[in-house]
């Protein structure tokens, strides 16, 4: 733009800005005289006008010197310099500035004086009042004419209030309100002429097809759901002033609306299912930078957008692919309408009627004209990156990086297609998990305790004002925190408490998650909690939470703390659960206080310190509360590491990456599940399953190492630590001896309560296993012949045998001579010495045992295999019901050493 075309411009700005001043200035000057005129009639009038007070500020409608009258001036610039100049001539002491501008007052010229009696500048104190009093209302006037267009609730409350205020601010009638501010007459009589103390009149009348509170409030949970969306572990997100995280939708609103209809057949509109989004649940384009996520989907996602970009090019838009799950749903069999999940044989690709050659056959006609038509996509993979070391020498790493692919079409599809093999499964044991942690979360059942725990990424101690020298040494702390759902010992309500363990160790392994999850279990119980089972559900990372040496420790439940233990998992890649809330609040807190200078946090100490004074609560832990949250310091060295004599030389479980549920039975022996269920027999252990066909049955796994005969050295029970002793399955009710701590006492020295956690008295009661036949949907177990043992034919095996007075031979039995059969005081959890016939009842043999449960005249044991000087649970658990009045003698506490055997005295 030319100097003399912007000069041309600025100037013709300048004269439509004077012209546009000249019109308001005159409609200004017009309204200024007729109110000044209808003040003059009004005063001269009997009426009473009362008034706001007169010590009140102007409105800054008023007019103004420059505005309500002409100013002489053509600009504002020339007003400017005169009053600069006489400000500059103005004296500065403020009596002698008082006196000269009261003497300017005193002027004495008609005109002048009319002048500034119009500014307001010479009013008389009524004349004041009126003024601002009309100021006032007209600016009501203008906030009731805008708000007469809105219908919604605060603004019809805003209209009322406005009403309200005129009412007291002058006086008249109902109907001269109504005529000069254009408000209907109905609208007066409800708001204006009612009582202020009635609140309930304040709410309108619902409408006859409005949604009822409960489909509000589902749709409100249902955004809640890990599979709609998540929590961000990320400070950033966490709200400074309620501390509360914010969530990131994982789906659209509209997918999540098609969804929340398929699943709970309600009908409504879109536009009333998005209004119903909690506040602190963002959609997907808040989610700005997405990291941590699944590599799976990221890979599907990523060449879906690649086929459909090629598709828009040439015109293919009715080949254009869904989502995630619309492709993955391609690949498979409809679902049945009853039933949310697809079939179990189309997700592990056994059908013969769907599988990933359905998506070649949609792009058929494209792959036809298209095969060869060149892509470029983007993909996550492993790579072999090369680097130096400290000592300069070339090394090989291999890590996932984001690699730029091209290729033609028809090997983006290949591509896609082995993708697919394995993703169907993959959302399915992702949304199926989700689903099942939030229903047990919601209806927990009594003496039941759900953990969710996670590591989280380790806080970097930082100062607000730092050194050059500390930029490079920055301290790392472990956060672990477990959210402990259960119920309220006191009222019986589901509460949820947060237990963030706090660690300068910063070795991440099953250890410390044994360490950690042990510590909240005393606590709760110290705290009155009945805990008879307990919940793991945390991700699959297999050094932390999925290993053997986590499935070890689960069979040992019952010795460690005196429950029953089950370990779930969420689907790979899909962990994200309530404890990366707690993450993210306790380093957007603390990061807060670095930076306002409120605390300096150089160490793991330092923020367990602040954490436990500002992020407690609440605060007064005598308080009842449903939500609590505590912070637990554990120093350096305070997790056992040496525990060989536990989970050295045990067995990996074949198949543990597609496990989602482990189960405790007794030492080195424990149940596996494909999929987590809770359904009502499975959290009664009475019928069966109502999703076996798609979860799968429970299955049992012995993790001992290869027997071998005992080499007499074995070391007693009271030579070994306490807390890593195995002991007899399902030993509940057992006394332990004076050198041994009984299973309803404090943790042992190697397992202490943390830091801060009350440890308990005495621990609650615990169930009883349920028998066999209460079990068979849970854990089908096949009874072969007992090993090492020929099968005769007057002694049939246990697997071939119904339940009847008369017994089978257990594999491994001593000849013993018949003797008198004598009813034992037998309680769950002894090993006793069982007296059993064969079918003609002329031999009897003498097997040991193990007391599971008990009926009223009979019992259902476990026997046990003869080894050399030992005894062990054979591979196939060879259990059976045996009467009272069979038991000879009740055997003492016998030691075992770490292969599982067992020496009786």
């Amino acid at each position: 733009m030319t100097p003399q075309k912007r000069t041309w411009i600025n100037r013709r700005r300048r004269e439509q800005r004077a012209a546009k001043k000249a019109s308001q200035s005159a409609q200004i000057e017009a309204s200024s005289t007729t109110t000044s005129q209808s003040a003059q009639t009004e005063a001269s009038s009997t009426t009473t006008i009362p008034v706001s007070d007169p010590t009140t500020p102007m409105s800054s409608s008023l007019a103004t010197p420059s505005m309500s009258c002409p100013s002489g001036y053509q600009n504002r610039n020339t007003k400017y310099k005169a009053v600069s100049k006489v400000r500059n001539s103005m004296p500065e002491s403020p009596a002698k500035y008082a006196a000269v501008v009261d003497s300017l007052a005193r002027i004495k010229s008609p005109r002048k004086r009319a002048a500034l009696t119009d500014l307001g500048f010479l009013a008389t104190k009524s004349k004041k009042q009126l003024q601002f009093s009309n100021n006032i209302e007209e600016e009501l006037k203008d906030i009731c004419q805008n708000l007469k267009s809105s219908r919604t609730k605060k603004n019809r409350q805003r209209r009322a209030v406005a009403c309200k205020v005129l009412m007291k601010s002058r006086t008249g009638s109902l109907s001269h309100l109504r005529k000069k501010f254009g408000v209907s007459w109905q609208f007066l009589v409800k708001n204006v002429s009612k009582n202020d103390d009635d609140d309930d009149d304040d709410d309108r009348k619902k409408r006859k097809d409005a949604l009822p509170q409960e489909t509000c409030e589902a749709v409100q949970k249902f955004f809640s759901r890990g599979d709609i969306s998540r929590e961000d572990p990320s400070s950033s997100s966490v709200n400074a002033k309620t501390q509360e995280p914010s969530r990131f939708m994982e789906k659209t609103l509209k997918e999540a609306h098609v969804q929340f209809q398929q699943e709970t057949n309600r009908r409504f509109s879109f536009s009333k299912f998005a209004s119903l989004r909690p506040k602190r649940t963002k959609t997907v384009k808040y989610n700005r930078l997405k990291t941590c996520l699944c590599e799976y989907c990221a890979n599907v996602e990523m060449k879906k957008e690649a086929v459909n970009k090629l598709l828009t090019k040439h015109g293919h838009h009715d080949k254009l692919l869904g989502t995630k799950y619309d492709v993955a749903d391609m690949t498979l069999c409809d679902k049945n309408q009853c039933q949310h999940f697809h079939k179990k044989k189309c997700i592990d690709r056994s059908c013969t009627e769907c599988g990933v050659a359905k998506l070649r056959r949609h792009l058929q006609d494209v792959l036809d004209s298209h095969a060869d038509a060149p892509v470029s996509w983007t993909a996550w993979q492993l790579e072999n990156q090369v680097y130096h070391n400290r000592d300069g020498q070339e090394a090989t790493t291999s890590k996932r990086a984001l690699v730029n692919r091209e290729g033609p079409l028809d090997q983006l599809v290949t591509e896609l297609e082995e993708n697919l093999a394995s993703f169907a499964a993959h959302l399915a044991n992702a949304q199926w998990q989700h689903q099942q942690f939030s229903h047990l979360a919601d209806n927990l059942p009594e003496g039941w305790v759900l953990l969710c725990m996670d590591f989280g990424e380790n806080f970097s101690c930082f100062y607000q004002d730092e050194a050059q020298g500390a930029h490079w040494s920055k301290q790392q702390v472990t956060v672990h925190p477990v959210v402990a759902i259960f119920h309220c010992p006191e009222d019986g309500e589901i509460m949820r408490e947060t237990f963030c363990f706090v660690s300068p160790d910063l070795k991440h392994d099953s250890h410390a998650v044994q360490h950690f999850s042990v510590g909240v279990i005393h606590s709760l119980q110290g705290s009155g909690v009945v805990c008879n089972k307990v919940i793991h559900f945390s991700d699959g990372c297999a050094g932390q939470y999925k290993g053997k040496t986590n499935f070890v420790d689960a069979s040992f439940s019952l010795q460690d703390t005196g429950c029953e233990l089950e370990k779930h998992f969420f689907g790979s890649r899909h962990g994200k659960g309530p404890c990366d809330a707690e993450i993210g609040v306790l380093k957007r807190i603390a990061g807060l206080a670095v930076r306002r200078r409120k605390a300096v946090i150089a160490s793991a100490q330092d923020l367990f310190v602040y954490a436990r004074d500002n992020l407690t609560k609440p605060q007064n832990r005598l308080l009842h509360s449903h939500r609590r949250r505590s912070f637990v310091f554990v120093p350096l060295g305070t997790i056992n590491r040496e525990r060989e004599d536990r989970t050295s030389g045990v067995k990996t479980l074949p198949g543990t990456r597609s496990l989602h549920g482990i189960r405790g039975q007794h030492p080195y022996l424990v149940s596996f599940r494909e999929r987590s269920c809770f359904c009502l027999p499975c959290v009664q252990k009475e019928g069966r399953c109502q999703n076996l066909d798609f979860c799968g049955a429970w299955k049992e796994f012995s993790m001992k190492v290869n027997r071998r005969r005992g080499n007499g050295n074995n070391p007693p029970c009271a030579q070994v630590a306490a807390d890593d002793q195995p002991a007899p399955a399902h030993a509940m009710d057992q006394p332990a001896p004076a050198d041994h701590p009984a299973p309803d006492q404090p943790a042992p020295a190697d397992h202490p309560a943390p830091l801060d956690l009350p440890a308990p008295a005495d621990l609650p009661a615990l169930n009883q296993p349920a028998p066999t036949d209460a079990m068979d949907q849970h854990a089908p177990v096949v009874q072969p012949t007992p090993v090492d043992q020929p099968t005769s034919d007057d002694q049939p095996t246990p697997a071939d045998q119904p339940t009847s007075d008369d017994q089978p031979t257990p594999a491994d039995a001593v000849d013993q001579p018949a003797g008198s059969a004598q009813k034992l005081p037998v309680k769950v959890g002894d090993f006793v010495l069982v007296t059993v016939y064969n079918t003609s009842g002329a031999q009897s043999k003498d097997f040991v045992a193990f007391v599971k449960s008990l009926e009223a005249s009979r019992a259902f044991v476990s026997f046990l295999r003869k080894q050399g000087g030992s005894f062990c649970y054979p591979d196939n658990p060879d259990e059976s019901f045996v009467l009272l009045k069979d038991f000879k003698e009740i055997l003492p506490e016998p030691h075992f050493d770490r292969r599982g055997h067992f020496f009786f005295q």
